[in-house]
């Protein structure tokens, strides 16, 4: 046997779960079990430059799916948001675009159904336009035709005027605007229904017949 023949593969003393590869006596490699199967290596191989990259991009690819796989199970993440953080955290991102294929070809990562949920959750805690919601999505780096579709679905069944109106009167009826006059009122209503995502017509047609907003003044 040449220098560069595998010599033998063996447990590591650590842990039983990987092998050390050797050349000639010498630790070219720790690799898992799964690993060394995946790569068919047997003693008595030549471990050349090809054996050798291919080795380094199996480690690279599983170092990455684990660290992937550590993120999701804490909790749910965009596509994008799994991509960026292997990267800052150091992982190729080639690499890392390739886990997060193959961790959404098995379902383990979906846009969509991430979207909706974010969408839901956003709903329910307190009422939210298209606007803003487009914004959280795209902040979460879903990609943007997957956050219009699944936009235009929720949008089907959400009635924004109604909820919008709902948010105006909860306000309305603090102390704060208690003490406001009517354009204060109104301007703070609408500023306030801005921030949340409304667009003006929803948001001219929610406050239409608020009587906390009428004053001789005060035009609609």
């Amino acid at each position: 046997m040449d220098d560069k023949t595998i010599t033998s593969i063996e447990p590591s003393k650590k842990d039983e779960l990987k092998r050390v590869v050797k050349v000639g006596g010498r630790k070219v490699a720790m690799l898992d079990v799964e690993q060394v199967v995946e790569l068919g290596l047997r003693v008595g191989d030549v471990w050349d430059g090809t054996l050798a990259d291919r080795a380094a991009q199996t480690l690279a690819w599983t170092k990455a799916r684990r660290a992937a796989m550590r993120m999701i199970e804490r909790r749910a993440l965009a596509t994008g948001e799994v991509v960026d953080r292997l990267t800052r955290k150091g992982h190729d991102a080639d690499v890392a675009e390739a886990v997060v294929a193959d961790l959404e070809r098995i379902g383990y990562l979906d846009d969509e159904r991430y979207a909706r949920a974010l969408i839901d959750t956003q709903r329910a805690s307190k009422p939210a336009g298209r606007r803003l919601l487009s914004q959280k999505l795209m902040q979460k780096r879903v990609p943007r035709d997957v956050a219009e579709r699944v936009l235009s679905e929720a949008d089907e069944e959400y009635d924004a005027v109604a909820e919008a109106r709902a948010l105006a009167e909860k306000k309305l009826a603090s102390s704060s605007m208690a003490r406001a006059d009517a354009a204060t009122r109104y301007r703070r209503i609408y500023g306030l229904l801005a921030r949340r995502g409304f667009n003006p017509d929803t948001i001219r047609n929610a406050m239409a017949g608020l009587a906390a907003l009428r004053d001789d003044d005060t035009r609609f």
